[in-house]
């Protein structure tokens, strides 16, 4: 399709159309159309995060719920448990959920080894 970008778009805000990215759209949308589990690779600087995330929040709002996970070194364990939690209901003592009716897709950025904690 043909890209039509608005006038009053910001210009960070414009993400100009590639095959690369057309590709990993594509991808993406065929992955949770199918609850396919997914792992995007490439070099630092690529646009993987940004593909990703345009993604995501294309979907729609009733049928979708969207978590964003950015993790580094100093990231623990508990930080991302609170994150993921707090995004989800509980529907019986330690069971979580996306709310009814809805498919959660959690997205989780620079994926990496952490620090190593306490309990190892």
């Amino acid at each position: 399709d043909k890209q039509i970008i608005p006038d009053s778009c910001p210009a960070e805000k414009i993400i100009i159309q590639t095959i690369d990215n057309v590709r990993s759209q594509y991808i993406l949308g065929h992955c949770i159309r199918h609850n396919i589990k997914l792992l995007f690779c490439g070099p630092t600087g690529s646009g993987k995060t940004v593909y990703m995330h345009e993604g995501l929040m294309q979907l729609p709002k009733q049928s979708h719920t969207q978590i964003f996970a950015g993790f580094s070194a100093q990231t623990k364990c508990t930080q991302t448990q609170s994150m993921i939690d707090g995004r989800l209901e509980r529907r019986r003592r330690g069971t979580y959920g996306p709310p009814s009716g809805k498919l959660c897709v959690v997205l989780v950025d620079d994926l990496n080894m952490p620090a190593k904690e306490h309990f190892g």
